[in-house]
């Protein structure tokens, strides 16, 4: 006879969840004239020989509103909403739902406030950015852990109880991310690594045995899996102890990508020592209208972008040439102010000439990246004195468990 099966404990408070809405209609203009892409872009990895962490970053709802129609990205959003308030229905400590208005066009928020009155409605400047919008939403809750469902992602309605389980066996967790599936293509069978080559930081993606088993598989009777400890939990969707999310200060928007900003929050929450499970029972899919970091191989990824600025014209998205430049500033960025370790640091400044160099032989990407991040060295040089203080973890211990560094 089988033994009975061992239930996890579930975390008997209310949780808050963050929808974000976006949409690009009152900051296109904006971002289009900056020296980066918009928030549509794409962040694409230059990893040469692995699958990167790269981002459509909003790019579907994006375009439709650059056409004039704003059905996509509020579409998008509904499906967010309504999976958020049926899964605060079946957990039984319950909670709340926030939507934040970040740049919705006309009459969005309105919308949203008439078919989700019990959602609680805040409203942002659009020029401060999305990063300032989680970050709003993430200190006006008002119980003790976040979730925050990005628009066009829809939750399994059971996927809260086990996503914040691992909330009530101790101390030290900072955030737990669901399994992801994209229902449009094959699941990817990865989960998010690192690794330091020839001085420069790569995101890169590799193996997990779980991503790619059937919901309900496994031996009848035996206990849930023990959830893995992972690097990154890059924002969204995820669920976050509210309290060292606000230690930390939340998201940085010294990057114009959520990918990064995402990456740089995990890195901070590491070196505090603090843990990132991945919970493979909590399922949330993603659907085209989805604003968070989908994989994608380098070569289509780049030239899904370059057909989407020729379909709809060069004024309706950066070119890809733009977004890879912004990669590479946010990527010297992230290395500036996170990576402390004096050998690291020695590899980087040996190695960065040769590379410049080679970039501006052929692909210029990196050059205009390093153009970008100079300006913003200040405000690098101060975050990079925090870390190197508030750090319980070496870069290289990091790498070790999670990665590899030359």
């Amino acid at each position: 006879m089988s033994p009975p099966r061992q239930a996890r404990s579930v975390l008997r408070q209310p949780v808050s969840i963050v929808v974000v809405l976006t949409g690009g209609c009152a900051g296109l203009e904006r971002d289009r004239a900056s020296a980066g892409p918009t928030l549509a872009s794409a962040d694409l990895s230059l990893a040469p020989s692995e699958t990167a962490l790269a981002s459509e970053e909003c790019a579907p709802a994006s375009e439709e509103r650059s056409l004039g129609s704003s059905e996509t990205a509020l579409t998008s959003m509904e499906t967010a909403l309504a999976s958020a308030e049926t899964a605060l229905a079946r957990y039984s400590p319950g909670g709340e739902v926030i939507v934040v208005d970040a740049g919705g066009c006309e009459g969005d928020a309105e919308r949203i406030a008439r078919r989700h009155p019990r959602a609680r409605l805040l409203r942002r400047v659009p020029e401060e950015g999305l990063a300032a919008a989680v970050n709003l939403g993430a200190a006006s809750a008002r119980f003790g852990h976040a979730g925050l469902l990005p628009a066009g992602m829809r939750a399994e309605p059971d996927f809260l109880a086990p996503l914040l389980a691992p909330f009530e066996e101790g101390e030290g967790l900072f955030a737990t991310t669901p399994r992801i599936v994209d229902a449009s293509r094959v699941e990817e069978a990865v989960l998010p690594s690192c690794r330091f080559r020839a001085g420069l930081f790569e995101a890169i993606l590799r193996p997990c045995e779980d991503a790619a088993t059937p919901r309900g598989t496994g031996e009848s009777g035996m206990p849930p899996p023990e959830a893995p400890e992972v690097l990154f939990a890059c924002a969204a969707p995820a669920a976050f102890d509210r309290a060292l999310w606000l230690a930390l200060g939340g998201l940085d928007p010294l990057y114009a990508s959520l990918s990064w900003e995402g990456v740089d929050l995990s890195w901070r929450a590491r070196k505090r020592g603090w843990r990132i499970l991945r919970v493979a029972e909590s399922i949330v899919h993603v659907g085209s209208g989805a604003t968070i970091p989908i994989p994608w191989p380098r070569r289509a990824a780049r030239g899904a972008l370059d057909r989407r600025v020729r379909g709809n014209g060069a004024r309706s998205l950066p070119s890809a040439a733009a977004a890879r430049a912004m990669h590479e500033r946010n990527r010297l960025l992230f290395q500036w102010k996170n990576l402390t370790s004096s050998r690291l640091t020695a590899s980087h400044l040996a190695f960065l000439p040769l590379r410049l160099a080679h970039s501006a032989a052929g692909r210029s990407e990196l050059v205009r990246g390093f153009t970008m991040a100079l300006g913003r060295l200040r405000d690098v040089r101060g975050a990079r004195r925090v870390e190197r203080t508030v750090a319980r973890l070496t870069d290289e211990a990091i790498f070790a468990r999670f990665g590899a560094a030359e």
